[in-house]
Formats: structure tokens, C-alpha cells, sequence
């Protein structure tokens, strides 16, 4: 008896063994992966040097390895968490029209487009005709000025992010294309717009066109104010001026309140589409003196911009008109010409002298005494010594001619006959 029970103690202890290893052979499902949500990225646009972060689920599997991709390129992220992640944007990142993506094993979630700006050129629009271009780098949008037919029309774009490929600048449907024939902006929404016999201020101009002031000149100061060379002089919170190309001023503040305005003593024209103010304290503005005979070359100069100009220089002699068109204003005792065989020169005394740089300049700029831009042959160029050594920033097609230029922060633009290009200053 006692052996029989052993042997069926045996059996039992066979059979559960058996019984266990057999179950031991059955796979146990493997948790799926967790489906992979990027909720917000800190910002669409970015620049090299900036940091992105992300924010969303399940970013973390501690059986694999997460990878983040911006474009094809796999990157490092400097803080990895399950709901949270920050990638350094760098030169490894250029991609210009890009996404991020984040993929675990064969699982990969949903993607943000992202729009980099690095230190390399890129282009951002295809428009031409273009004579002014500004670039409001918070808002991301772009207004420029274009000319056809010596008529201007004031267009906007905006950055979007719609559709497969809908990504880009594109011109902005809910701002008409308006005919200004100058602009300018107190900051990314507070803009005034000059339109030869009236001036509109937009409070609120990338949202409503609604939210606006408007001031029509008088019929006796419409019948003399020209459209032709129109631009503001001055502009800040407590005052703008505005001149036209006959030498009339007009004077407000934000709400177009206190305008006042002011004819020229001269019979004066304008020409060159950048004055300004010197160091010494004075605006300054040059032009032709019609009411000479023969038209005197003359610089005008003005304590407050608007009223009490007096004569700063006066001189009959000038007779290449393109050196007066491409006057470029730095300070008092530096400006900057071009004359009709694209040779640039300077002069230290309004004009009086002139002292040849160098010859095949199509466009000049200068951003200070010692920074300057200037494009040769096909060839764009930057300088930060006064000229002594010239950087290559771009080349440009074969005939193409840089017409206009933004500095916004830390990016520049420029815009040429075949679009607007951008990169990191």
C-alpha cells in the first residue's frame, strides 16, 4: 500500500510537471507600442541655434529606442522624456521646408512642419517688380512694394501650413493688394500707408483693415502734392512726417491727430529715395532746385524734419542725374552714389567732392559707416571694414539686379528679379 501511494505520488508530480512545461510553451503577447502624439512644438519657425521643443504622449518605450527626425536627418535630442523633448536646431538640421517626426521601432507618430532659416540663402517667393520689401520676423509675414508701369501696389504674404505640401509664403487672401505708393510700420501691426492725396493708418493691419484712420489732403494741397518719390522721414510713437517728391511735408501723430503741413519755400524736387538723420542732429534731404536755371543739385537740412530747412549745399554743376537718383544717406559727412555707369562713389561733404571706390556696382547699401552690401556682376557682397575686404554672400542669375533690402533682427533679405531670399545674418 505505501508503495502504490508513492508511485501515484510520483505520477502526479510527473504529470504537473509535464503540465507546466507544456503551458511554458505558450507565447505571451508582447504589449503593442503605444501610439506615438506630438501635441504643440514650440515654434514653426526657427532658426539655427534655437532649441525645439516638443511636446506630446508616449515618446518613451524602455524596450527600444526612440528616434527623432527633422527632415531625412536623425537627431540628438538634449532632453528626452515620455511627454516631453528639445532638440538643438543646427547646421545638421538645414532643411529649410522641413518636419519633425518621432518613430519607436516601426511606430511613428504624427509630424509637424517646421520652416528653418539658417545661415545659407534661401529663397522664399518667386515675385518681382518689387522697389520696397520689410519683413516683420515675429509674425512672420513679409509686405513688399511692387512697381508696374511707375504705378506701386502693396502686396502681403504669410506663412502657411496647409495641405500635403502647403507650406510657404503665400500671398494673403484676407489683405487686398493695395496701391500705396509708400509704407511703413510702427511695429508688426501698426502700419501707415501713403497714397499720394490721403494716408491711412492701420492699427491693426495683418488682422482687420477695419481698425484704420484716414486723412485726405485738402483740394489746394492735393492739386500740388505728387505720389512720385513719396516717403516718410520720420517715424515713432509721437510723430510721423511724410514728403513728397515736390518738397511738401506733412506732419501727425499715431491717430492721424495734429496734422499740420508744409510747402517747400523752393521750387524743389526729390530724387533720391533714402535721406535721413545725421549725427549732427539735422534731417537732411537732397533734390534738384527747378526754380534755377540750370537746376541747381541742392541738400536741404532741417532741425525737426518737417519745417525751418535751410540750404546746406547748392551746385549747378552736377550733370550725371543717376548719381542723384542712387544717393545713399549714412551720415552727414558720408554718402554714398552710383552714377550712370554703375560706379560707386562717396563723398564726406554733401556732395561738393566726390571720390570714385570702384566700378560694375548695379546695387549699393550701406547699414553704417563700416557695414556695407553691394552686388558686382552677378556677384553679392558684404563688408563690415568700410570696404577693405568684400565676403561673397550670393550669386545670382545671369542679369538679375538686387532691387531692395530688409535687415529684420537678425535675418536679411533681399529681393532681386526673380524672387526674395532670406538667411541668418
Amino acid at each position: 500500500m505505501k508503495n502504490f501511494n508513492k508511485i501515484l505520488f510520483l505520477s502526479l508530480i510527473i504529470s504537473l510537471f509535464f503540465t507546466c512545461k507544456k503551458k511554458d510553451k505558450t507565447p505571451i503577447p508582447a504589449e503593442p507600442i503605444k501610439d506615438i502624439v506630438i501635441n504643440s512644438v514650440s515654434s514653426r519657425i526657427l532658426e539655427q541655434g534655437d532649441t525645439l521643443t516638443i511636446t506630446g504622449e508616449n515618446f518613451i518605450d524602455q524596450r527600444f529606442e526612440t528616434k527623432v527626425y527633422i527632415g531625412y536627418n536623425q537627431v540628438t535630442p538634449i532632453l528626452l522624456t515620455n511627454n516631453l523633448i528639445k532638440i538643438p536646431i543646427t547646421e545638421d538640421n538645414y532643411g529649410c521646408l522641413t518636419e519633425v517626426v518621432v518613430r519607436i521601432k516601426y511606430k511613428e507618430g504624427n509630424s509637424e512642419r517646421l520652416y528653418i532659416v539658417t545661415k545659407h540663402w534661401m529663397k522664399l517667393l518667386g515675385e518681382n517688380h518689387i522697389v520696397k520689401l520689410k519683413y516683420f520676423p515675429h509674425s512672420h509675414h513679409i509686405i513688399l512694394s511692387q512697381q508696374f508701369s511707375n504705378l506701386n501696389t502693396v502686396r502681403t504674404f504669410s506663412l502657411f501650413f496647409e495641405g500635403m505640401y502647403g507650406y510657404g509664403f503665400i500671398r494673403d487672401p484676407n489683405i487686398r493688394a493695395l496701391g500705396a505708393y509708400d509704407f511703413e510700420f510702427l511695429d508688426e501691426n501698426h502700419g501707415f500707408f501713403h497714397w499720394g492725396s490721403s494716408i491711412t493708418e492701420y492699427t491693426n493691419f495683418f488682422v482687420s483693415l477695419s481698425d484704420h484712420f484716414y486723412y485726405r489732403f485738402p483740394q489746394n494741397e492735393t492739386t500740388t502734392w505728387s505720389h512720385y518719390y513719396d516717403r516718410f522721414l520720420k517715424l515713432d510713437a509721437n510723430e510721423i512726417i511724410i514728403t513728397d517728391g515736390y518738397g511738401w511735408h506733412c506732419k501727425f501723430s499715431p491717430g492721424l491727430t495734429g496734422i499740420q503741413t508744409f510747402p517747400s519755400t523752393l521750387n524743389f524736387r526729390f530724387f533720391t529715395p533714402k535721406n535721413g538723420k545725421g549725427t549732427d542732429g539735422y534731417y537732411y534731404e537732397f533734390g534738384l532746385d527747378f526754380g534755377s536755371t540750370p537746376n541747381k543739385y541742392t541738400v536741404l537740412k532741417s532741425p525737426n524734419g518737417f519745417d525751418s530747412w535751410i540750404i546746406a549745399y547748392q551746385n549747378s554743376q552736377l550733370t550725371d542725374r543717376d548719381r542723384l537718383d542712387n544717393i545713399v544717406f549714412c551720415d552727414y559727412d558720408l554718402i554714398f552714389s552710383r552714377n550712370s555707369n554703375n560706379e560707386l562713389v562717396k563723398s564726406t561733404d554733401l556732395g561738393q567732392t566726390w571720390q570714385f571706390i570702384e566700378s560694375d556696382v548695379s546695387y549699393f547699401n550701406a547699414i553704417s559707416r563700416t557695414e556695407w552690401y553691394k552686388q558686382s556682376g552677378n556677384k553679392f557682397y558684404h563688408t563690415i571694414d568700410s570696404g577693405a575686404t568684400w565676403t561673397e554672400e550670393y550669386t545670382l542669375d545671369s542679369g538679375d539686379i538686387i532691387t531692395s533690402m530688409d535687415i529684420a533682427e537678425n535675418k536679411i533679405l533681399f529681393a532681386s528679379g526673380t524672387g526674395i531670399y532670406i538667411k541668418l545674418k
